[in-house]
């Protein structure tokens, strides 16, 4: 498994599809779809959105990270880096970014290869060559 993440807008998803020779029919966007849809996609991007929508239902979004990365273990995961700036005011707002913070360092220690992606360029902070 491969592991992006990086800030708002910073070219996340185009480096995966330049890095992997991938193309836009290769991704499964988590901000759109439920993954309830997911057909077998090499690129899983806005993965926060998937944790976003566990919190709205109460669920372990830790352990269904967890149990989730079994299926995605080949695949590309995107997720934005949420936890830096200002502290939101807004209660689960903040609850929000702890969880996506936990949820990255999970697929992190997972993950064969980590990208930080900042201004379209990737910095690989674990893995091989791939």
């Amino acid at each position: 498994m491969i592991f992006i993440f990086g800030g708002y807008a910073q070219g996340k998803l185009n480096f995966a599809l330049k890095k992997y020779g991938l193309d836009y029919g290769d991704v499964f966007d988590a901000q759109e779809k439920d993954f309830s849809g997911y057909g077998g996609e090499r690129i899983i991007n806005h993965f926060e959105y998937m944790i976003k929508k566990w919190l709205e239902h109460d669920e372990d979004t830790i352990k269904k990270t967890d149990e989730i990365l079994d299926v995605l273990n080949s695949c590309v995961i995107i997720s934005q880096e949420v936890g830096c700036g200002l502290v939101p005011v807004d209660e689960e707002e903040r609850r929000f970014r702890e969880t996506v913070g936990r949820a990255n360092c999970l697929i992190s220690e997972k993950a064969d290869t980590v990208y930080r992606v900042c201004c379209g360029l990737g910095l690989k902070l674990k893995g091989g060559d791939s």
